[in-house]
């Protein structure tokens, strides 16, 4: 993991999985090399997954509601922003490849960037240092493909729950959900967010219209807080998230 400076990193949805991800960074010049590791291995290493198709660094990534992760904005080298106007790009742990999507507009997102996920599934980007000694204060937000999509809806959830209980989820489309998730508020700076996590809700039982889940007890793996809850259908495409409190 030689020449890592300014790489990304995050825990791959979902946390029970324990498998952390570093994408990207350089000593100079960018690379797009992606290692995973799986700390709920016996000996746990490093292993290649496939590589970003783009090198860079100073760049951010976002868990989204699909379990999917988006990576944006950086630059080849350093803080050279005649190299950051870089298209971002979509990692899927399920198949393992990466898909590019949208060139921000902005450039110049680089050192002291944030990204984050809205309750509504879109991703704002904002802040970077152009140059040192001047700030980049447009605000860009980029919608995911799910947006334009049919979306399951949470017609009513608790606003808090406790630890090791189970909830009751109201929604029309509980015959067609796959997942339900609590995604921590993001709290990003210089690229990184430690706060980052999506905790998967198991589903113990459904009716024609709600959802029964299970909420861990794992304090470590869930501190307690404010979360986005949101629901998943078959298709992959996620509800707006409801807050709730885990107390």
């Amino acid at each position: 993991m030689s020449n890592g400076n300014q790489a990304a990193s995050l825990l791959l949805p979902p946390a029970q999985d324990q498998k952390v991800m570093i994408l990207g960074g350089g000593g100079g010049a960018a690379t797009n090399r992606v290692n995973i590791i799986n700390l709920n291995a016996s000996t746990p290493a490093y292993t290649a997954a496939a590589y970003l198709n783009y090198p860079r660094m100073h760049h951010h990534a976002v868990i989204l509601p699909d379990r999917t992760v988006f990576v944006c904005n950086g630059s080849r080298g350093e803080e050279d922003v005649s190299q950051s106007t870089l298209p971002a790009e979509i990692y899927n742990p399920a198949t393992n490849s990466w898909t590019t999507v949208e060139t921000p507009t902005i450039n110049g997102r680089v050192y002291h960037l944030v990204a984050l996920l809205l309750p509504d599934g879109r991703v704002v980007t904002a802040g970077g240092n152009p140059q040192r000694g001047t700030y980049e204060n447009r605000i860009e937000i980029y919608s995911p493909a799910y947006m334009a999509q049919t979306r399951p809806t949470i017609n009513s959830a608790p606003q808090a729950a406790n630890y090791n209980t189970t909830i009751t989820i109201q929604t029309n489309q509980a015959a067609n959900i796959k997942w339900v998730h609590l995604i921590r508020p993001m709290a990003p700076t210089h690229g990184l967010d430690t706060e980052q996590r999506l905790v998967d809700l198991p589903i113990t039982s459904r009716t024609s219209s709600s959802l029964t889940v299970q909420i861990t007890n794992n304090r470590n793996l869930a501190p307690p807080g404010y979360y986005m809850l949101f629901i998943v259908d078959n298709s992959n495409v996620p509800s707006i998230a409801s807050w709730m409190q885990l107390t």
